[in-house]
Parts: C-alpha cells; sequence; structure tokens
C-alpha cells in the first residue's frame, strides 16, 4: 500500500509539472511574466548580497547590520508571501 501511495503522488506531481508547463508556455505574455519575475528576484537578492559583501570588504559589517536587517525585511516584504514565509523559517 505505501508503495501505491508514493507512485500516485509522483503521478500527481508530474501532471501538475507539465500543467504548470503548459500554463507558462501558453502566450508570449506569460512566459515573459514568469521571466521577469525571475529576473525581479535575481536582481534583488543580487543587489541585496553585493551590498553585504561591500559592507565587509570595507570593513563596515558590524555596525550596518540594524539597517541590513531593515533592508532585508523590506526586500522578503516586496518579493511577496513566500519570501515572508522564508524569512520567518530561517529566523527561528
Amino acid at each position: 500500500m505505501p508503495g501505491t501511495v508514493r507512485v500516485r503522488f509522483d503521478v500527481w506531481c508530474s501532471l501538475l509539472n507539465e500543467q504548470v508547463r503548459q500554463k507558462v508556455l501558453e502566450s508570449p505574455r506569460a512566459f515573459f511574466s514568469v521571466m521577469s519575475r525571475g529576473v525581479e528576484i535575481i536582481t534583488s537578492l543580487g543587489f541585496f548580497w553585493a551590498t553585504l559583501s561591500y559592507d565587509c570588504l570595507i570593513g563596515r559589517g558590524e555596525e550596518m547590520v540594524p539597517w541590513r536587517a531593515e533592508q532585508l525585511r523590506n526586500l522578503l516584504c516586496n518579493l511577496g508571501p513566500s519570501f515572508i514565509k522564508a524569512g520567518q523559517v530561517t529566523t527561528n
């Protein structure tokens, strides 16, 4: 019985993945929307990482912690609910 449940879950996941793929590739606009969201996420997190690296490089890491924490909170809020939940998980 447990093997049957696993197979059904795998089938469900593959069907869901196929539905998502079809929805994204349904139109150029949908594809562009997904790609632009990916670029937004990568650039936002990349810029934050770059500022952290710069602070450490010039030796201001410790004094910038409160400001960077506020900046990270705002960044996660702007990126949306999934990122807010990820931030909550990392704090615990």
